[in-house]
């Protein structure tokens, strides 16, 4: 089994060193680094697979160290730790392309959950780019990639409808994606949200893609906050399609910030 190299970076010596020997009780292969630099010139000399980083750091924080590793080595995936008063900044890091999120004190099992999800995507990515695969098969496991990654991934057709979704956000929705292909995306949503979405939809067709926050409601009348990531899909004479979203659960962090 492949040994993937973690990095994680906090200024609390303590709390690194604990988390250290707790992981490697797991079979993980960690290194420390105690400020955002120091972590950044590991990252350049050293092959990581996963970068666990602290949000609030004295000197160069979270966010400044996300936003190096995803502009000088974007394969890296970065998981970010947070204490409740940093629930803002832990939005922005979704924004800027954290991988996850998980909030301190964070209890091992989850911790490991969440690392083994991450590193689960690198090898899947890694199998299809080192086997030679018929294009059925590749399709294949990029379906498999889509459909259980930790987002919420889905398209629409010019008119709204949903054409395609996947696990995660048939779970948000609480529906099945039989129920879910073919329907509207607006009876997922109540009347301000709809008006969000179809303001939001106007500028996909223009070619925006800012990310927003959007409120769905379930059947069953239970509301999920979530952060959404677009892409405007055009066919082979650049015409306009539909919109494609990369949908971020953050319904956790929207209770937390209201305690």
């Amino acid at each position: 089994m492949e040994t993937h190299k973690i990095l994680i970076v906090d200024d609390d010596r303590v709390l690194l060193n604990a988390l250290k020997l707790d992981l490697e009780n797991y079979g993980y292969s960690i290194d420390l680094a105690d400020s955002a630099e120091k972590g950044l010139a590991l990252l350049d000399k050293t092959a990581y697979a996963l970068l666990i980083t602290d949000l609030a750091m004295d000197g160069a924080n979270g966010i400044d160290l996300l936003k190096s590793v995803k502009e000088k080595h974007p394969e890296v995936k970065v998981i970010i730790l947070t204490g409740y008063a940093d629930l803002d900044s832990s939005i922005d890091a979704l924004r800027y392309g954290a991988d996850d999120y998980l909030i301190k004190p964070c209890p091992s099992e989850m911790m490991v959950f969440r690392i083994n999800q991450c590193l689960e995507t690198i090898s899947l990515k890694k199998t299809i780019n080192q086997q030679v695969l018929s294009k059925k098969k590749a399709e294949e496991l990029f379906q498999t990639l889509v459909a259980t990654i930790n987002e919420g991934m889905g398209t629409l057709n010019k008119e709204g409808v949903i054409t395609y979704c996947n696990r995660k956000m048939c779970e948000i929705l609480e529906d099945s994606d039989k129920n879910i292909i073919g329907q509207s995306i607006f009876d997922y949503l109540d009347e301000r949200n709809t008006r969000i979405l179809s303001e939001n939809l106007k500028k996909r067709e223009k070619g925006d893609k800012t990310p927003y926050e959007l409120e769905f409601l379930s059947r069953s009348g239970n509301r999920t906050a979530t952060y959404i990531s677009p892409k405007p899909i055009y066919d082979i004479n650049n015409n306009f399609e539909g919109s494609l979203a990369i949908i971020t659960d953050i319904t956790q962090l929207k209770k937390t910030q209201q305690l």
